[in-house]
Order: structure tokens, then C-alpha cells, then sequence
């Protein structure tokens, strides 16, 4: 299964227990919809605030809003995406911008992919 990880947090990455699928890190919105529009990924995992920051609005251009937002855009989008952000509000935007148009669930990170 390919599986796009989006998240700034460094010791996420190191610590993400992969359960032997093909997982492709981005640490930006930008990094994460260059990958999208390049690899057809089976699943997603999103965070809402990059950069370092926390609890950003979604305004800003680089969160996973932005990445959400691309993929409910996509022709063929990823199969699955869990956002896994700790900030409920942006959380939710994220939710909505995918409703309807994925496959979408929230659950905050938990070391594993699903």
C-alpha cells in the first residue's frame, strides 16, 4: 500500500510505525501536493499546522488545509485519508473540505499509520 505522511514534527516521522507499507514523508504542503500529484497513494495521513507552528489558522499557506483541499480537487485521490492533527479546528476544516469527496476520518497521531 502507498501511503503519503504529512507532518512537521521530525520525531513523528522517526517514530511511525510503518506496518510494512510503502510510506513517502513530506514535511510541507508543498512537498505533500508535489508527491499527490506525482504518486497515486492508496492513503493519506495529515497534520494540520507544518512549519513548527501549532494551533494555525488554516488561512495560512503552508498547513494541511491546503493539502486537503487539493486532494478533495483530485481526479483520482488518494483512497483514504485520516487526519491525525491536534488542533480540533483545523482539524475540522479539513474535514469538511474532504466530505463528500473522499474517504475521510479523524483520529490525532498515534504512532501508526491507521
Amino acid at each position: 500500500m502507498l501511503c503519503l505522511f504529512l507532518d512537521d514534527d521530525n520525531t513523528r516521522h522517526a517514530a511511525l510505525n510503518e506496518d510494512g507499507h510503502c510510506v513517502w514523508h513530506a514535511r510541507t504542503a508543498r512537498e505533500a501536493i508535489e508527491l499527490l500529484d506525482r504518486i497515486r497513494f492508496d492513503f493519506a495521513s495529515l497534520d494540520h499546522d507544518l512549519g513548527g507552528k501549532t494551533f494555525v489558522n488554516s488561512d495560512e499557506p503552508d498547513t494541511g488545509y491546503r493539502v486537503a483541499l487539493h486532494i478533495a480537487g483530485m481526479e483520482r485521490p488518494p483512497l483514504r485519508v485520516r487526519v491525525h492533527s491536534y488542533n480540533p479546528a483545523g482539524a475540522g476544516r479539513m474535514m469538511a473540505a474532504l466530505a463528500g469527496k473522499v474517504r475521510a476520518y479523524y483520529a490525532p497521531f498515534n504512532g501508526r499509520l491507521k
